[in-house]
């Protein structure tokens, strides 16, 4: 037996933990070494607050990364997973070929662009000529590694969907303990600043790539990596990004939504008031990752099984999911609503902060943070169907329809707070829909209907 096959053969409870919980623990050592680069710029004395407001305001461009990459990745490993189900390995292999060349391309043209045009680009952001040297330390020495970042994080869903998940997480892991390791000696040792926590980040990155790249020419590999195989298959590709689609819009959405979050906060506040909401985001985020960790885990087991049409175990595998995200989530939501001053000092030490703020901006604006967790489960569970336009529907509600207005609505009214108040009522509305979409096709998989009408039936 392939041990791909296992996906559709092994108890659910323990293939789910086996593939999940290494993806969990990467993702959480990925959120936390993004934790950490901001504890050790936000204690940069005399600037460490200007400075995270600076590295704050560089985030949507991550997110693009996320976007442009992940295009790729979601879209590739769906097909992929899909594939092996179906028993068509040629096809997998091709595909995760077809990711590999396009997250090089757009690495390099992201670079290109960056280190191009980057004062414009932060003036848009809406750095003020106090965060603008911080940031623009960071963000130029990240785009000399985009390349590697792109690939690296492109290339790591194929691990498992190889049936090799410990070897994603140490891909994960080995960068983020790198990158806190390097962290302060580059900041405050060598006295680089922002541009050392990037410089970090940048090394970290690229000794994750070599580990991930450096898998597939190994005897454990199923796939293999083949130039032939990277000449653009325009078919293929369009599948690719058709599945890949809702994580582009969505994290291109949410990296607009930041922009208006930052630029709002800066019009009603102050660049300390984008440094508090800076902290209200890395929040969100470390509690975040690790369900997007869960939900990468399970896209392999997904998608194996819809493609050899074991629906039920599809269904009860997603449960497993959602019940699993909101409880890790519960568990880091009471941690910082009860002690939210913690998290506040441990960001920024003696650098000036409003802290009253910052913590009534926890409060109000991650109110309704658990309920991410079905969120999330539900963005990535879509495409692992070939239902990709639902998730995609799903996120832009979110964060285009819902977010970006009531953050220009509501502080007409409120001021500063109405753009935390933006935060719960953007998750309520959100959740109302989600429920009532998944609802139908829960029922609609479980009487076939979904599998014969399908658009994508043929990935071929």
């Amino acid at each position: 037996m392939d041990k791909s096959d296992t996906l559709g053969t092994e108890k659910l409870t323990k293939l789910i933990a086996r593939f999940a919980i290494p993806s969990v623990i990467g993702m959480m050592i990925s959120a936390l070494y993004n934790v950490v680069d901001r504890i050790f710029v936000g204690n940069i004395p005399q600037v460490g607050g200007i400075a995270f407001a600076g590295i704050t305001l560089t985030y949507p461009l991550t997110l693009l990364v996320i976007a442009c990459a992940g295009l790729f990745k979601l879209g590739a490993s769906s097909i992929a997973a899909i594939s092996l189900g179906e028993g068509n390995r040629e096809r997998a292999n091709k595909a995760i070929n077809q990711c590999f060349i396009m997250c090089a391309l757009i690495g390099v043209l992201f670079t290109i662009i960056i280190l191009g045009f980057t004062d414009p680009i932060l003036r848009l952001l809406g750095a003020s000529d106090a965060t603008l040297p911080h940031a623009r330390d960071y963000i130029k020495v990240i785009g000399y590694g985009s390349i590697f970042n792109f690939i690296g994080f492109g290339m790591n869903n194929f691990l498992y969907t190889d049936g090799s998940p410990k070897m994603a997480m140490g891909s994960m892991l080995v960068g983020g303990i790198l990158n806190m390791v390097l962290d302060p000696i580059f900041i405050f040792t060598l006295g680089q600043g922002a541009k050392g926590a990037a410089i970090a980040t940048i090394i970290s990155q690229f000794v994750s790539f070599l580990w991930t790249m450096g898998y597939f020419y190994t005897k454990r590999s199923s796939f293999k990596i083949r130039v032939n195989e990277m000449i653009p298959d325009f078919k293929l590709l369009y599948r690719i990004c058709i599945l890949g689609m809702p994580v582009f819009i969505n994290q291109i959405a949410h990296s607009a939504f930041v922009t208006v979050l930052n630029t709002q906060t800066a019009r009603y506040g102050s660049d300390m008031a984008v440094t508090s909401i800076g902290i209200v985001m890395v929040i969100s985020q470390f509690t975040m990752l690790p369900v997007i960790g869960i939900s990468h885990g399970l896209q392999p087991i997904w998608g194996y099984n819809y493609g050899s049409r074991n629906i039920d175990r599809v269904i009860k595998a997603f449960y497993i999911g959602i019940i699993s995200g909101i409880i890790y989530i519960l568990v880091l939501y009471c941690g910082f609503m009860i002690f939210p001053a913690f998290c506040v000092n441990m960001f920024v030490g003696s650098s000036p902060v409003d802290v009253g703020f910052t913590v009534k901006a926890i409060r109000i604006f991650l109110l309704l943070e658990p309920l991410i967790g079905f969120e999330v489960m539900t963005a990535n569970f879509y495409p692992s169907i070939k239902m990709p336009f639902k998730s995609l529907i799903l996120n832009v509600f979110k964060q285009i329809i819902a977010l970006i207005p009531l953050l220009y609505v509501l502080p007409l009214f409120f001021g500063i707070d109405g753009i935390l108040y933006a935060g719960p009522i953007g998750e309520i509305l959100t959740v109302a829909l989600s429920l009532v979409v998944v609802a139908r096709d829960i029922k609609r998989l479980k009487n076939g209907e979904i599998t014969k009408t399908s658009p994508l039936s043929n990935t071929d």
